[in-house]
């Protein structure tokens, strides 16, 4: 199986990317390169990981790097539907707690239309 990933951006939030396969060092920079241009002002970017199978620390590097520039930027970068074994290499990175992680992707939407709307 090979790596996929893509982004809906229906100009309003959240941006969704979306990946599917391994993040690893023969694709990490690319996972990067569908995230940032969606990191600006304002904007809410959520990852969809559902699809993902396998997370190394060059995957990591992407997350924390993107998280960074939405810190910068006063956008959101936040995670959703984690998979067990990304988010195992999360805890034992240390940085389980470093994203706003949301159970499902539905549940993602609904609490950030709920959010905005408030």
């Amino acid at each position: 199986m090979g790596f996929f990933c893509g982004s809906i951006d229906a100009g309003g939030d959240p941006t969704v990317v979306w990946a599917v396969g391994d993040v690893d060092l023969a694709v990490a920079a690319r996972l990067g390169a569908e995230i940032e241009p969606h990191l600006r002002p304002g904007a809410t970017v959520l990852l969809d990981c559902s699809g993902i199978t396998f997370i190394d620390s060059l995957g990591l590097r992407v997350l924390v790097h993107a998280s960074r520039v939405a810190g910068q930027v006063q956008a959101r970068f936040m995670l959703a539907a984690v998979p067990e074994p990304v988010e195992r290499v999360l805890r034992l990175a240390g940085l389980a707690s470093s994203f706003t992680v949301f159970g499902t992707m539905a549940e993602a939407k609904a609490l950030l239309a709920e959010t905005r709307h408030s």
